[in-house]
């Protein structure tokens, strides 16, 4: 299970569904979690395992993922916290507190 947030973009998944929620655009896509992908937004373990990384010296990290097809990701990390264990339902997109106008397609 995870959870990323970022300026418009959340990514959350409970290990078997993933939620993925463009806040601008208004719209959340629900999927399969897809572990043989090579995409980090699919697999975002990628990042933690098959990347270098690179400590700004500021508190802030920089990594660096190249996918198969040769594409790269690179992600700033700004913060790391450490959070005490959370409920199985941090790990799911609460669709009930969304506003009437996001659009919800589910591809699972």
């Amino acid at each position: 299970s995870y959870k990323l947030e970022s300026d418009g973009l959340q990514i959350i998944s409970d290990g078997k569904s993933r939620w993925i929620y463009n806040v601008a655009s208004e719209e959340v896509v629900i999927s399969k979690n897809d572990y043989n992908s090579s995409n980090p937004v699919d697999n975002p373990m990628l990042l933690l395992a098959d990347s270098s990384v690179k400590d700004n010296g500021n508190g802030s990290y920089r990594v660096i993922y190249t996918d198969r097809n040769g594409y790269h990701y690179i992600v700033k990390i700004t913060a790391v916290t450490e959070s005490e264990t959370h409920p199985s339902s941090f790990f799911v997109l609460d669709e009930s507190k969304l506003s009437d106008d996001v659009i919800i397609t589910d591809l699972r």
